[in-house]
């Protein structure tokens, strides 16, 4: 096994896959970069902070003496500071891999932080995404190159647009050629928009024309009910694709921007909702009755709740959900609208409206981004939201509190001379460190090497990937993974451990499942390996046997003892076998 270990540190080293540390904006000083993690009750906790004047202008040439940090109202020690602005000059270098070499991961400047779009189909009312649309090409059309951008779409699923790239003609031509289609073959709302077609169809033949009359009690039931069911479903799925975009970028160091375009915001992420506590007070009752029903569904989806706004933390991922509903007008206001009387129409629109957007502070306020609703240039907000999330400040700290019991720890940072608005996460929960045994690990990586799951880059890694050749059948993949962030045990006679499993998965055309191969590497390491472990990364080896043809190869790892998982696409054509070198 040991033998088998080093050989493939040999390979590696000599196929030049040799693992270093990249990231997208500079981490904070006296925060190690490369260093791997050993299991400890000591963690460092980063807080981006947005500082701005009366104008919204940023504030530059702070310094960590200017700033006061303060966990459940004690004052911290800033151990880790950091300040980013926007990118000057051309478009950040691209990674230069050798022939047959992929990784997970890009290599832009330290300067050029990332940002994803992300066009919320599946909560957005049929009538609005035509604006959104336009809006969200009119913001990609005049971008100068210079920040890495994903384009995301979210219907009944997640599905990726357009990878990280600097491109505004690659984002606005990916943008088109989906959205050119017929949007309800591949973005699934049709069949949302039909149910509510049908029923309104059933209605009208059950109370016109002598038909036998709708008991309204009934009627008013099943449409709750099933009002219910999709508001779970969309909870759920938005969830879930909120994690997957988390996890897409947790491997770049620094702040990530997520710009949410959606007409509504079915969750928050405010402590109450995510323990499923009693909500916040309300400004009124539609408020409040928003806020009870949303407490029903964090019942259900607590858990779902705590481990999405624990992920978003700590990929230092910002939300900017901007409303697409665009500027809306009406007499109604707090004053005439009474509470306890029955409302009009146009004062319970009014009311839904207010709602909504207390969610969308609510969210933006949880993740250190920034609310935008009742506005019509939608891509000027776009605009405003990527100045912003590229002019901030990091500050680091180890929480004097060591107990790691789940509880929502409230944030608080405060700006010597005052006069300034600041934006940044209000808190985190203190989520403890969880080891996964081997079925556990299968699980979540088995989860993860779906085709419709995001890259991830929680473990980033480099891969090579040999098609067979004359003498050799099988496609023969090499790993390296980043030891940055596994997490490694000390074991006996000064040896150190750490368990990783990996997969590759072939799926044709029609992202069919056409051959798996996987391994668990569990590696008792000698010093001077877990050195060579550390200059080269952790090694993995597997082979995969094919019919010829042309697939698309997922490659996936996990670390057992965090959690953390690393997956990569690579196109792969084994029609013919190539020449033995």
């Amino acid at each position: 096994m040991r033998a088998r270990f080093m050989l493939l540190i040999l390979m590696l080293v000599c196929s030049s896959l040799g693992l270093t540390a990249q990231t997208t904006s500079n981490p904070p000083t006296n925060a190690p970069e490369n260093t791997p993690t050993f299991r400890s009750t000591s963690r460092l906790v980063l807080v981006d902070v947005v500082v701005t004047g009366k104008h919204d202008d940023f504030i530059r040439d702070l310094k960590p003496s200017d700033f006061t940090i303060f966990e459940n109202g004690k004052p911290q020690k800033i151990s880790g500071f950091g300040a980013h602005t926007s990118s000057q000059g051309g478009p950040a270098p691209q990674m230069q891999l050798p022939p047959n070499v992929f990784a997970n991961f890009t290599a832009p400047d330290p300067g050029h932080p990332i940002t994803i779009v992300l066009l919320d189909m599946l909560n957005t009312q049929y009538m609005e995404r035509p604006y959104a649309r336009q809006q969200m090409l009119k913001f990609l059309s005049s971008l100068p190159g210079k920040e890495p951008i994903a384009l995301f779409v979210l219907g009944s699923k997640l599905r990726m647009l357009q990878g990280f790239t600097q491109s505004s003609d690659a984002l606005v031509s990916a943008a088109k050629s989906i959205l050119d289609r017929d949007e309800n073959s591949h973005l699934q709302t049709s069949s949302v928009d039909m149910s509510d077609a049908q029923g309104m169809d059933e209605i009208l033949r059950l109370t016109a024309g002598g038909q036998v009359p709708a008991d309204p009690i009934s009627l008013a039931a099943t449409l709750a009910n099933e009002n219910e069911v999709q508001t779970d479903v969309r909870v759920f799925t938005t969830l879930r694709s909120l994690q997957a975009l988390a996890a897409m970028v947790a491997g770049y160091t620094g702040r990530k921007n997520l710009i949410w375009l959606s007409s509504d915001f079915p969750i928050e992420f405010s402590p109450q909702f995510a323990l499923g506590l009693t909500p916040r007070g309300a400004q009124s009752a539609a408020q409040d009755q928003r806020r009870a029903q949303l407490n029903n569904g964090a019942f259900l989806f607590t858990d779902e709740l705590r481990k999405t706004a624990s992920q978003l933390a700590s990929s230092q991922m910002a939300l900017y959900p901007i409303s697409v509903r665009g500027l809306t007008t009406g007499a109604d206001t707090a004053a005439n609208m009474s509470l306890g009387t029955s409302q009009t129409a146009g004062q319970e629109h009014t009311f839904a409206r207010w709602s909504v957007q207390d969610t969308m502070e609510d969210i933006a306020r949880e993740t250190g981004g920034d609310a935008f609703f009742n506005q019509n240039d939608l891509h000027q907000l776009m605009q405003r939201s990527l100045d912003e999330g590229t002019n901030y400040y990091t500050l680091a700290y180890t929480p004097q509190d060591r107990n790691w019991n789940n509880n929502y720890r409230k944030i608080e940072v405060k700006v010597a001379g005052g006069g300034v608005k600041l934006r940044y996460r209000e808190g985190y929960f203190a989520v403890p460190d969880q080891s996964a045994d081997q079925k556990d690990a299968a699980r979540l990586l088995a989860e993860a090497m779906q085709p419709t799951v995001p890259e991830s880059t929680s473990l980033m890694f480099k891969a090579q990937v040999l098609p067979p050749t004359n003498g050799r059948k099988t496609v023969s993949i090499d790993f390296a993974v980043s030891p940055s962030a596994l997490t490694f045990t000390a074991g006996n006679d000064q040896r150190t451990n750490a368990t990783i499993d990996f997969m590759a998965v072939a799926l044709d055309k029609n992202l069919k499942e056409s051959g798996v191969a996987s391994n668990t590497v569990a590696a008792v390491m000698r010093p001077e390996t877990y050195q060579q472990v550390l200059k080269s990364g952790f090694p993995g080896h597997l082979d995969l046997e094919l019919k010829p043809g042309k697939y698309v190869l997922r490659l996936g790892v996990i670390d057992h003892n965090s959690e953390k998982i690393g997956t990569l696409d690579v196109p792969l054509d084994t029609s013919a076998p190539v020449a033995q070198k």
